[in-house]
């Protein structure tokens, strides 16, 4: 292996070889180098530790494919807080599957931003998403950024019924009207 790590370097490796790489090296990867891994290289080549020891600029530069066809679900739960929270909408709203949304840590939920929040399509919140064990964990917040389209064709009976009293009271008079 040679270092630093070009993306031509990495289209070349197995996933043992990248397995093989360390967390500083992992870390030390370029935007051009991590968005040259396939899906079977994340898969089975990255570890947790790999994955946590990616920076957040560096979570920014996965694309939605490789989030969608090489971060398994096991995987994405891994993330640290502060990597959910630097997933880009897009990468929020193309990249991850119901199912992914589904399986989301309680952490992992609480640290999805406003923004991302409202990224989020009416699929992943519907019956296959979201949990409402989740949805009832969600911040005043991340109610109000709820859009009213997601309000009316992504939310479930069983969320609307576990809104919160204060779920309820952050919900803005559009969103209430969206209920209906």
């Amino acid at each position: 292996m040679s270092f630093p790590i070009s993306a031509t370097d990495i289209l070349a490796w197995s996933t043992s070889e990248i397995a093989e790489l360390s967390t500083s090296e992992i870390a030390d990867l370029s935007a051009s180098a991590i968005q040259a891994l396939s899906a079977d290289q994340i898969s089975l080549g990255l570890n947790v530790g790999d994955l946590q020891a990616f920076g957040t600029d560096q979570i920014q530069a996965f694309t939605t494919d490789q989030i969608a066809y090489g971060l398994t679900t096991t995987q994405i739960n891994s993330l640290l807080t502060t990597q959910i929270a630097a997933l880009t909408t897009n990468q929020i709203a193309n990249g991850l599957s119901v199912t992914d949304i589904k399986q989301l840590t309680a952490a992992n939920v609480a640290a999805l931003t406003n923004t991302q929040i409202a990224a989020l399509t009416t699929d992943q919140l519907g019956t296959n998403g979201l949990t409402t064990a989740n949805f009832i964990t969600l911040s005043t917040g991340q109610i109000a950024a709820l859009t009213t389209n997601q309000i009316a064709n992504g939310l479930t009976n069983a969320q609307i019924a576990a809104l919160t009293t204060a779920q309820a009271q952050a919900l803005t008079n559009d969103q209430v009207a969206a209920l209906t």
